[in-house]
């Protein structure tokens, strides 16, 4: 058939399609252009809101009928989805033989920046075999990680690479079965809804419930790196990098593809000038782990002070070069009759837990507990 017109959902399409009948399987071959092309129409995909906590399906996707013809089909769209991600245009191209499928992405355009990429699916036995890789640059942080995952705490000009397999006859199996790596990098951009040189350099009890104020706080950023190992669904990265104008942050955590939530360190230092990553690879300031936990689209982030416990030495260091600048932000504590920790008291009391009373004793073996409890009785933890 060919000069083949006609109309899809809200868009035109044209092309010629053939068919073989005289094989042992049909053949199919075909070539469309498509103005609109929705591999899962709008009605059926989840909108960002909706996707940020709806669960992977287990409902079993069918398979057999890739291995009851052969094809090879050409397409072209000005507009391409997959589920509420837009490409736009794309070309994809299409071959399955003997149940292995095979479809690959190219001069396509996502969200502002190229991609390329390409899904195989070996459904030749009834345990199907998945692979998937992925290649982009320059791409629209903010807009697709919205789309495709409800996640709408990141902006900046979006690189990545990926290469995973996995095997299942379900979305969620599938998901759970992952293995591979990742890359992913982020320019110029933004981390929103959380200040992270704020909340390092106040610490103060609003900060140390965590941070879910909404679109009034951002940390600046100019560049973000991190490299995953995935494995079972679970993507680890240990070298997270963060470089901005006033915050330099390493980490390391996990994201739990299956349950769709994170668990990250990060330890952020507070640089002192505009100098941004020209300035000091060791910038001063307080050094203060932050936990970033919970759903990826809405994580909990917050200050982790247990952390600068676990060296009671080093944080009274941070804390003495600090002075009154830090406890003149922390409320009376209970007890006190209203006032406010005095700084040289607090310094002169965990100076002499530290180094002795100057009268050369030397402080008792149990100086460590007694200096966490002390700083633990200030932060109010």
């Amino acid at each position: 058939m060919d000069g083949v017109r006609g109309s899809l959902g809200s868009g035109r399409v044209n092309g010629a399609i053939s068919a073989d009948m005289a094989g042992a399987k049909p053949y199919i071959n075909a070539s469309m252009n498509f103005e609109r092309l929705e591999l899962l129409p709008a009605a059926a995909a989840s909108s960002g809101a909706q996707a940020r906590d709806e669960p992977w399906s287990d409902q079993p996707l069918e398979f057999a009928v890739l291995r009851v013809f052969d094809a090879a089909i050409k397409l072209s769209a000005r507009e391409f989805i997959v589920r509420n991600i837009h490409v736009a245009p794309a070309e994809v191209e299409a071959n399955l033989s003997g149940g292995l499928f095979s479809l690959m992405l190219s001069r396509a355009d996502l969200y502002g920046g190229p991609v390329q990429g390409k899904v195989v699916i070996d459904a030749a036995t009834r345990d199907p075999r998945h692979g998937f890789s992925l290649q982009f640059g320059k791409v629209n942080a903010l807009a697709l990680l919205t789309d495709a995952f409800g996640f709408d705490h990141l902006e900046g000009r979006f690189n990545g690479s990926l290469d995973v397999t996995g095997s299942g006859t379900s979305a969620r199996a599938i998901v759970a079965s992952l293995g591979g790596t990742a890359e992913f990098s982020v320019e110029d951009g933004a981390i929103r809804d959380v200040n992270v040189p704020g909340m390092v350099r106040a610490l103060s009890n609003q900060t140390l419930k965590g941070w879910q104020e909404k679109g009034t706080e951002k940390t600046d950023l100019s560049a973000l790196t991190a490299t995953f190992r995935v494995s079972k669904g679970l993507a680890t990265a240990d070298n997270l990098r963060l470089v901005g104008p006033l915050v330099r942050m390493t980490g390391k955590g996990t994201a739990d593809l299956v349950a769709r939530t994170l668990d990250f360190r990060v330890e952020p230092k507070v640089v002192l000038s505009l100098q941004g990553q020209g300035g000091p690879n060791d910038p001063a300031g307080l050094g203060v782990p932050v936990v970033i936990r919970g759903s990826w689209s809405d994580p909990q982030i917050y200050p982790d002070i247990a952390g600068i416990l676990d060296n009671p030495d080093a944080a009274f260091a941070k804390l003495k070069s600090m002075g009154g600048s830090l406890f003149g932000l922390l409320d009376p504590q209970p007890g006190s009759g209203g006032k406010k920790p005095g700084a040289e008291d607090v310094i002169k009391s965990l100076d002499q837990m530290i180094r002795g009373d100057g009268r050369g004793r030397q402080p008792p073996s149990n100086t460590k507990d007694q200096v966490r409890d002390v700083i633990r009785d200030l932060l109010g933890r």
